[in-house]
């Protein structure tokens, strides 16, 4: 009973000790950790009865829904809104794909990408023009990749354009890809290609760390045997790659 008491005492003591700005952050985590703890109650109840095949869903799995999808649209951490729209693209009850449509723009690139997921799941084409919008600005793969296959999937004949910029925009980068591993092979000294990206990024760790400053290009700039590697164009790589 003592020690309870003397560890109620330090908490006390260490509250008070605290800075203004720490006491915010503490009293916001745990704000946020029982947000998320209701949420996640919420997700647990929308999946189990969404393995119940019924026509119609029970008031309490519709409301549940409903609260997902205010969350999604209202709720100020990313993480939260992220996790509602996944379980409402998840769920085969809930058809308003607005919430989806209006997520395309949020600010949280993972709200962005379960909006695009979920919308892939949906198959619905009413979202195409708004995804070949999002698929013109983003510059995440990952966003670009499930965009590129919601158009694909739907046969979006109007993402044919921003399809072939990607595609023009793609071989552009290779030859600058291959015009830039041209000159670090006459550099360096190094005979990896342009496609074998992993070993010239083992080599510059490598090379950075002072362990491949030896390396010199030939004197015709051609290339060269390294002062030490693995006689295969570069040093070895790491263990951990």
């Amino acid at each position: 009973m003592r020690s309870r008491a003397a560890s109620a005492l330090a908490a006390l003591w260490l509250w008070g000790c605290a800075g203004s700005d720490e006491r915010v952050k503490i009293v916001g985590n745990e704000q946020f950790e029982a947000r998320f703890q209701a949420v996640k109650a919420i997700i647990a109840r929308v999946r189990a009865e969404g393995r119940r095949v019924v026509d119609t869903p029970p008031p309490q799995l519709a409301a549940d829904l409903e609260d997902l999808a205010r969350k999604a649209g209202a709720e100020e951490d990313p993480q939260i809104r992220a996790a509602c729209l996944g379980a409402l693209g998840e769920s085969g009850y809930w058809s308003d794909r607005e919430v989806f449509r209006r997520a395309l723009a949020d600010p949280a690139r993972r709200c962005r990408w379960e909006a695009v997921h979920a919308l892939r799941l949906k198959q619905d084409p009413r979202a195409v023009p708004e995804v070949i919008e999002l698929l013109k600005r983003s510059e995440e793969l990952e966003i670009r990749l499930e965009a590129i296959s919601l158009l694909s999937e739907l046969h979006a004949r109007e993402a044919i354009p921003v399809l072939v910029a990607i595609v023009v925009d793609l071989l552009d980068r290779n030859r600058a890809g291959q015009a830039a591993c041209t000159a670090l092979r006459r550099l360096t000294g190094q005979t990896f290609s342009a496609e074998d990206y992993l070993s010239w990024r083992n080599w510059y760790r490598t090379y950075a760390e002072g362990a491949g400053a030896n390396s010199q290009p030939s004197a015709s700039g051609v290339g060269s045997v390294p002062a030490e590697g693995n006689g295969a164009g570069g040093a070895g790589p790491p263990a951990n790659r």
